[in-house]
């Protein structure tokens, strides 16, 4: 991955597993900027669109 503020490459410093997600924190080589990432498991978040798509078309259907 590279850095969002000067596109040198980048290194994870620390890792963390959370429910269907992982957090990595990561560090420029070059510049030494710091940021982090969210890496989402695909099935989850196809699961979250779902549910959100579910629960519109169940508020459309009571205001009618």
């Amino acid at each position: 991955m590279t850095c969002p503020q000067c596109n040198g490459r980048t290194e994870i410093y620390d890792s963390r597993h959370e429910d269907d997600a992982v957090n990595r924190k990561r560090q420029c080589r070059k510049c030494g900027y710091r940021f982090q990432t969210i890496e989402i498991d695909k099935d989850y978040y196809e699961r979250l669109v779902k549910k959100k798509d579910d629960d519109c078309r169940f508020r459309t259907q009571t205001r009618i």
